[in-house]
């Protein structure tokens, strides 16, 4: 009985892990980047994650190699900051719901032949009340998804029903001697003033 019940929790713990083939995508895991769901964050709130990706079958040529990755985040209830109607018992939460919000935070295609990878992000989290979604697909150079990894951030204020949001900023610009056209990319170029988002230059708005 005992075995079975190991032999079970083995295939349910199987059952719920991604698995698409020879091909990984993991959170680098230390105290300064974030690589798990995170709750009771503050409005704009500066986040740094780096994934790691591998392709496992890099002695077959034959195998496809490491082809692109894109981020996607999934704003809920919405991205931007939304009227309560009165009374609030009449908000259709079913219509919330059904329709988030999500834009697609990069894009990128890898070099050729390429069977590991480093990427770093760094995100401001919402100035709004409710969650985010931060999605991490990889692709292989045929166009298969090979991986997915993702994280939930959490943020709510007190001031949730009022008409406006303030929030403040913080633009981080790289180090000194990062090189010019490195600079240019990494650093957040835009503000959408709405959702209280600074987004690179890449990012690709709904």
């Amino acid at each position: 009985m005992r075995l079975y019940l190991i032999l079970l929790a083995v295939l349910l713990v199987a059952g719920c892990t991604k698995v698409y083939g020879p091909q990984r995508l993991d959170f680098v895991n230390t105290t300064r980047y974030t690589s798990s769901n995170r709750v009771g964050l503050s409005a704009a709130d500066t986040l740094a994650s780096r994934l790691y990706a591998e392709n496992r079958d890099s002695t077959d040529l034959s195998q496809p190699k490491l082809g692109r990755v894109v981020v996607t985040v999934t704003y809920l209830p919405k991205r931007n900051p939304f009227l309560y109607p009165s009374p609030v018992s009449s908000l259709s939460r079913e219509l919330i719901d059904n329709n988030p919000e999500d834009f697609v935070f990069l894009d990128s295609t890898l070099a050729n032949n390429k069977n590991t990878f480093s990427l770093f992000t760094t995100y401001g989290v919402r100035t709004t009340t409710g969650s985010e979604r931060w999605t991490y697909d990889l692709y292989n150079t045929s166009n298969d998804k090979t991986a997915s990894r993702a994280l939930q951030l959490s943020m709510r204020r007190p001031d949730s029903l009022y008409t406006y949001q303030d929030y403040t900023l913080k633009l981080v610009i790289p180090a000194v001697g990062v090189p010019a056209g490195v600079r240019a990319k990494s650093t957040r170029r835009y503000l959408n003033l709405l959702a209280g988002l600074a987004l690179p230059a890449y990012t690709v708005l709904k």
